[in-house]
C-alpha cells in the first residue's frame, strides 16, 4: 500500500534544501540555542567554510565524518558542512561511553571527527587522535576566504548520514541513509504540516537518534527556526514541557509517554504548538478534546529514513491510535511467513520499500542481504524492501496497526535495543556465567530492562558492579533497571533460554553496594514508602541512590508530585537529581 507523490527530482541533495532557504530568506533565523543564533545566510556560509577545511583533509563522496557535539548551532553547522564536502556524517552522542564511541568511529572508518576537546577526555587515543576541534576548524575556514561550497559530484543515492543502532551480536551496527530518503521525508513533512518561516521547530532528540535528522532537515527545508533544547531540559519531563511553552515552539516531536503527559498537563494550555509529533514507541492514548494543537503518530525504523507511515490521532476517540498510512514515496507490505500479503485484520510482518529505504548496514553485507530483501511487488528492477521484524495488520479503514515484535528487540525510551547486545556485555564480566535480558514495565508504564544473572559459584557481583561494568561500554538507556539473580536460566527442549519461564522480577531491595539503613524519622518514613510504591520495592534504604534502584526522570516526576502533596512542600523534580538519596532529600526539605 502506498500514497502517490510527485517524484523527488533526480539528484536533489539535502544541503541544497538549506541553500535554497538561504537565498530566499537570508536574514531569517535558522538555528537558535539560547543566546546563540544564526541566520540562514550565516548558516550556509559557515558550513561552506567548514566544508573546505574538511575537503582539505580528504573528505569527499562516501567519506564518513564523525560529529560528536551537543545540540546547538555548531552541531547543525557541522552536519551541513559534512554534506557540502560530499561526505556522510556519523552521528555520535557525547554522553555515550568513550569505548563505545571509539568502536563506532573505527568501525565506520571515520578519519575525522568534529568535536570539542572537553568531550573526548575519556576516549582511547586511537579515536581522540582523529578529533578536529570544530571551533578551530571554523576559524581556519573563515581565514581561507573561499566562496561557496567545494565542488562534489553527488547523487541522491550517495550516503547523507550513518546512524548506529543496537546489534544482536553484541556490537552496534551502522545504517547508511542516502540523501534521497531524507529529502523525501523533509519535502513530505513541509507539505503535510505546512511548515513556514513563522514556525519554531524543536530540536529535542538525542544527537545519535534518527529523530534528530527528521527534526533538523524538515525544519530547515521549510525555512522555520530550529530551536535547540539545552541538555538540562531533557532530564526532566516537566522542564521539557515548560521549555516548549517558554520558547513558543509550534512544532515538536515528543516520545509517547511525554506526549501523553502533555495531554493532562497545565502546559497543554500554555504551549503555542500547532503540531505535536510522536512515535518511536507505542502510543496508548488519544488526546482529549479541546487541545489547541493536532497530534500525529508515526512509525518507522532507522533503516527507512526515520518515517514510513504517519497519521493524525483523533481527539476523544477510543482504542489504540493507529500508525496512519504510508508517507509519500513509501510502500508498506504486511506479509505472512510465505511472503504473501495478508488480508485486513490479519497479522503479518511489516515490510517497507520506496525512496526512503536505507542502503544497508555498513560493512555488514550478509546482514544487509538478510534484512533488505528483493521486492517482488515493485516494477523497478533490483528494488528491495526492508523486513522490519515488527508485527502488524491493516485496519478496516486502511490504516496501519502495530502488534509487537517477531524477535527479542525492544524499545526503551524510544531507542531500539537488542537484548542480545546487553547479554553479550554481561557475559564479558568475569563472574557472570549466564545472562538473559528482557523488557518489562515500571509503575509509570514505561518499558524497563530486566537482567537475569547466573553468577560463578562464590563470586556474585553486586548490582552496582554490574552497572559499572555495563556502563563502560553501553549508553545509559541500555543499562537494565533491575537485576535478578538465579542459580540457572530456564531452558527449552533445544537447550535455549525459555524467556517465558523467567520469574517475575523481585520486589526486594537490590544489592546496590550500600549498607541498608532504614528510615530514622517520620519524614524519611513517608519518603521511603513513596519511593517503594513507585519503584515497586518492598524496602528502600535512606542511603540508596534513586537511580541505582532503577529510577528515571518520569518516575522522579511521579515521586516529587506525591511528596509535594503528602508533605505539603514545594518541590521541583531537580531535587531528585540534586539529592538522589532519601537522607539527602529529607534534609533538603527542612
Amino acid at each position: 500500500m502506498t500514497l502517490p507523490q510527485e517524484a523527488v527530482p533526480a539528484g536533489r541533495l539535502l544541503h541544497e534544501l538549506v541553500a535554497e532557504q538561504a537565498t530566499a530568506a537570508p536574514g531569517a533565523i535558522a538555528v537558535e540555542a539560547g543566546d546563540d543564533r544564526v541566520t540562514y545566510a550565516e548558516l550556509d556560509a559557515r558550513a561552506d567554510q567548514l566544508a573546505w577545511v574538511l575537503r582539505d583533509r580528504g573528505v569527499g563522496p562516501e567519506s564518513v565524518v564523525g560529529v560528536c557535539l551537543q545540540r546547538g548551532v555548531e552541531l547543525v553547522v557541522s552536519h551541513l558542512a559534512v554534506l557540502k564536502a560530499g561526505g556522510a556524517y556519523l552521528a555520535l552522542d557525547p554522553a555515550d561511553p568513550g569505548e563505545r564511541l571509539a568502536y563506532t568511529i573505527e568501525n565506520a572508518g571515520a578519519a575525522v571527527v568534529l568535536s570539542e576537546p572537553g568531550v573526548v577526555s575519556d576516549w582511547p587515543e586511537t579515536a581522540a587522535s582523529r578529533v578536529l576541534d570544530v571551533h578551530a576548524a571554523e576559524k581556519e575556514g573563515a581565514a581561507l576566504e573561499r566562496q561557496g561550497p567545494p565542488p562534489a559530484e553527488l547523487s541522491g543515492e550517495h550516503c547523507a548520514y550513518v546512524i548506529y543502532t543496537s546489534g544482536s551480536t553484541g556490537r552496534p551496527k551502522g545504517v547508511l541513509v542516502p540523501h534521497q530518503g531524507i529529502v523525501n521525508l523533509a519535502r513530505w513533512h513541509v507539505h503535510t504540516h505546512r511548515i513556514t518561516g513563522d514556525d519554531r521547530c524543536a530540536l529535542l532528540a538525542r544527537v545519535a537518534f534518527d529523530a534528530i535528522c527528521w527534526e533538523t532537515w524538515s525544519a530547515l527545508a521549510g525555512g522555520a527556526t530550529l530551536v535547540a533544547a539545552p541538555e538540562t531540559v531533557k532530564q526532566d519531563p516537566d522542564s521539557t514541557l515548560a521549555w516548549l511553552a517558554e520558547q513558543a515552539v509550534t512544532v515538536a516531536f515528543l516520545p509517547p509517554l511525554l506526549a501523553e503527559r502533555l495531554y493532562d498537563s497545565p502546559y497543554a494550555q500554555q504551549v503555542k504548538l500547532r503540531i505535536l509529533l510522536t512515535g518511536s514507541d507505542r502510543l496508548a492514548q488519544h488526546p482529549p478534546t479541546g487541545l489547541s494543537f493536532e497530534v500525529h503518530n508515526h512509525y518507522g525504523p532507522t533503516e527507512y529514513s526515520v518515517i514510513g507511515s504517519a497519521g493524525p490521532v483523533p481527539a476523544g476517540a477510543e482504542g489504540s491510535p493507529s500508525l496512519g498510512v504510508p508517507v509519500d514515496g513509501t510502500e508498506v507490505h504486511i506479509l505472512d511467513e510465505s511472503g504473501a500479503p495478508v488480508r485486513p485484520g490479519t497479522t503479518g510482518e511489516i515490510h517497507l520499500s520506496g525512496v526512503g529505504l536505507a542502503r544497508g548496514y555498513l560493512n555488514r553485507a550478509a546482514l544487509t542481504a538478510e534484512k533488505f530483501l528483493p521486492d517482488p511487488f515493485s516494477p523497478v528492477p533490483g528494488a528491495r524492501m526492508y523486513a522490519t521484524g515488527d508485527l502488524g495488520h491493516w485496519n478496516a479503514d486502511g490504516t496501519l496497526a502495530f502488534e509487537g515484535r517477531a524477535d527479542r528487540q525492544v524499545k526503551i525510551r524510544g531507542f531500539r535495543v537488542e537484548c542480545g547486545e546487553i547479554e553479550t556485555r554481561l557475559l564479558a564480566h568475569p563472574f557472570v556465567r549466564e545472562a538473559a535480558v528482557v523488557a518489562g514495565e515500571d509503575s509509570s508504564g514505561a518499558a524497563r530492562l530486566v537482567a537475569y544473572v547466573v553468577s560463578a559459584p562464590g563470586h556474585e557481583p553486586t548490582e552496582s558492579e554490574l552497572r559499572e561494568h555495563l556502563g563502560a561500554t553501553l549508553p545509559d538507556w541500555m543499562i537494565p533497571a533491575v537485576y535478578h539473580p538465579l542459580t540457572s536460566l530456564p531452558k527449552n527442549a533445544n537447550g535455549k533460554v525459555d524467556h517465558a519461564q523467567l520469574p517475575d522480577p523481585h520486589t526486594e531491595r537490590p544489592d546496590t553496594g550500600t549498607d541498608f539503613v532504614g528510615p530514622r524519622n517520620a519524614t524519611e518514613e513517608k519518603i521511603a514508602r513513596i519511593w517503594g510504591e513507585v519503584l515497586n520495592l518492598d524496602t528502600v534504604g535512606v542511603y540508596d541512590n534513586f537511580f541505582d534502584l532503577g529510577g528515571h526522570s518520569l518516575l522522579a516526576t511521579e515521586i516529587v508530585e506525591q511528596i509535594a502533596t503528602e508533605l505539603d512542600v514545594d518541590l521541583d523534580v531537580r531535587a531528585i537529581f540534586d539529592y538522589p538519596t532519601i537522607a539527602e532529600l529529607s534534609t533538603s526539605l527542612t
